[in-house]
């Protein structure tokens, strides 16, 4: 393989856009996980195996605007490429993101004993967040909510029309019980 295109990842998706669901195939660096590749300084992201909103018909190529895309689902049974990063304990945070559209709550992996602003203000791309559940509602209760969560779901945080964090009931109660022991 030449220089100038290194080995890919196949890496199946749906995309959200203002336009609808996008399905496609995004092909990053072996070496990148699909979040540093959507927070590369491309302006475009290239699709290959294109379905379009409202069509069945498959494009060959789609060359979608980074700032277009509010949601990234990837699809499949492929294994995540693991994200590169710093090796500084790390802590989850519950958190809802509210969209235009409606919202997001799941898991966002933040470096301890830094504020989820200050994370934000530090990352202005895509944000990963894991077990999710969408909700068209802007508050998703945590006893509301059925069905499997979405494993990983990259959010555009320039899409976002906030942030906010949650109680996580499930360590709360786990954490409750400890103290009362």
């Amino acid at each position: 393989m030449s220089p100038l295109h290194p080995p890919q990842t196949p890496f199946p998706a749906v995309v959200f856009t203002a336009s609808g669901f996008i399905r496609g195939i995004f092909h990053p660096p072996a070496v990148k996980s699909l979040r540093n590749f959507l927070n590369s300084s491309d302006e475009l992201l290239k699709l290959t195996q294109v379905v379009l909103p409202g069509s069945g018909q498959v494009h060959p190529f789609l060359a979608l605007h980074k700032s277009a895309v509010l949601l990234v689902v990837p699809q499949g049974t492929s294994e995540l490429p693991a994200s590169e990063g710093n090796q500084a304990p790390r802590e989850r945070r519950l958190v809802t993101c509210l969209l235009s559209l409606g919202s997001i709550q799941g898991y966002l992996e933040t470096p301890e004993n830094i504020r989820t602003s200050d994370f934000l203000l530090h990352n202005p791309g895509f944000l990963e967040l894991t077990e999710c559940h969408i909700g068209p509602n802007p508050y998703l209760d945590p006893k509301e909510i059925s069905g499997d969560a979405i494993p990983m779901v990259l959010v555009n945080v320039r899409c976002l029309v906030g942030l906010a964090e949650e109680v996580d009931e499930r360590t709360a109660v786990g954490t409750a019980e400890v103290e009362e022991h």
